[in-house]
């Protein structure tokens, strides 16, 4: 087979993967016989996704119209402030939608254009809430936290139906942070029991679900066992930064004592959890 042809063998490979046509793990072992000298085939190189021989061949229509979006763009970030309130919501979600939007049709394509899309899309929702926020003078922090979770909570969904870790790991440290807040504000100072009970039932729900998921959807099943690995050492660390009813030589002492457990667990089922994660 020649590299044109393997080429468009791994775009459809690629392509059954993200609709679920084919097991995960049938789609990387066919990835690993075709990706290889597909890639070696390609010679024409990429610049920020785009090849360079259409970079050198581009018309100067398409940099007048890239010049005027992205002086659209500039006008509107630099008059954000004299628009109303209702219009300047319209302008966030309109930005939000074309992010996902052209960031799901290149899908297909190089990766970089679709995770760089989606990552604009996703930092600039916590910026321009939190922003909205304070521009409105709304000063609860239960506002801001409800924000950061809802925004979280959409990090999530779009690392789980866009198969991108790094926003689904993203989306659960932000939930585990405002799960911090609000023991904190209900619950206020800790003692030892509660602050653990606080937290490592959430540990053992987070690695039983990635258990469950590993065989389905090995990448979720692994961000869970990371994210659960990490709760399992976030009492101590939640008692170095908001108050509990221990003292730091205790808090010190507690999350050794846990790394050595954790380093000792792993260890012994080293062959189990590779499978799993790997």
């Amino acid at each position: 087979m020649d590299a044109d042809k393997k080429v468009i063998v791994v775009k459809e490979i690629e392509q059954w993967r993200r609709s679920k046509l084919l097991p995960e793990q049938y789609c990387d072992f066919l990835l690993n016989l075709y990706a290889d000298n597909a890639d070696a085939g390609s010679s024409d190189r990429t610049v920020l996704g785009m090849s360079s021989s259409a970079i050198a061949n581009s018309s100067w229509k398409g940099w007048l119209l890239a010049l005027g979006v992205i002086g659209f763009t500039l006008i509107i970030g630099l008059n954000f402030n004299s628009f109303a309130i209702s219009l300047q919501i319209g302008i966030a979600v309109l930005v939000l939608l074309c992010c996902y939007t052209f960031a799901y049709r290149f899908r297909a394509g190089n990766p970089l254009i679709p995770n760089a899309l989606v990552g604009i899309g996703s930092l600039f929702l916590l910026v321009v809430g939190v922003y909205l926020l304070k521009l409105n003078q709304i000063t609860e922090p239960s506002a801001y936290v409800g924000y950061i979770a809802g925004t979280s909570s959409v990090w999530l969904l779009t690392g789980l139906t866009g198969r991108m870790p790094i926003f689904h790991f993203s989306g659960w440290m932000g939930l585990i942070g405002c799960y911090a807040w609000v023991l904190n504000d209900k619950l206020g100072e800790l003692a030892f029991v509660p602050l653990q009970l606080s937290w490592l039932p959430l540990c053992v729900l987070l690695i039983w679900s990635g258990w469950l998921l590993h065989q389905r959807a090995k990448r979720a099943g692994a961000i869970l066992f990371l994210v659960g690995c990490l709760v399992w050492l976030v009492p101590e660390v939640y008692g170095f930064i908001l108050p509990v009813d221990l003292p730091n030589q205790q808090l010190q002492a507690l999350l050794i004592g846990k790394i050595a457990a954790a380093a000792a667990f792993l260890f012994l089922l080293r062959k189990k959890w590779i499978e799993w994660v790997a």
